[in-house]
Parts: structure tokens; sequence; C-alpha cells
């Protein structure tokens, strides 16, 4: 099996498995120091849990994750921002 399907696999529990803390990633990005002309590659992109706050706050976000089905929900969980291109990519 390759990675990329183990990830597949995991993809549709992966988010309800895992705690999220919005404070914290608000604070993080936050800290990064990012201007609103800003252009952000987030690389192993997964569901998409900093999607949002990136996407809030640059002009465009490029998000790569080697696994499609992880994108594809990240995809769908952001469908509201217009400035997120998605990159199936190792």
């Amino acid at each position: 099996m390759k990675e990329a399907d183990f990830f597949n696999q995991l993809a549709p529990t992966w988010d309800a498995k895992r705690e999220r803390n919005d404070e914290l990633l608000r604070r993080l990005t936050d800290k990064i120091g990012l201007a609103p002309a800003d252009r952000v590659l987030d690389l192993g992109s997964g569901t998409g849990v900093l999607l949002p706050y990136l996407a809030a706050t640059v002009a465009q976000v490029t998000a790569v994750d080697y696994a499609e089905q992880m994108l594809a929900i990240a995809r769908h969980k952001n469908r509201r921002f217009d400035n997120i291109t998605y990159l199936v990519s190792d």
C-alpha cells in the first residue's frame, strides 16, 4: 500500500479523530506575520485545518497534499474561499 492510499482511507474520519484548537491556530497564523498581498504554499494540507485562517488573511493559498481524498475534504470544507488552489502532488 502506498502512503497516499493509507491517508486516502483515513480521510473521511480524519477530522473527527483529531482535536482542533481554533485559538491556537489563530495565534499561529497571526504570529507568522502574513500580509494581504502574500501568497502561501501550504505543504501537507491534509483536510485543510489551516486553510481558512490563511485564506482569510492572504491573496492566494496553494494547498498541496499527496492524498487526493484529504484535499477533496479540504476543498469541500473551504469552498467559500475562491483564493485557494488545490494540488495533488508528492
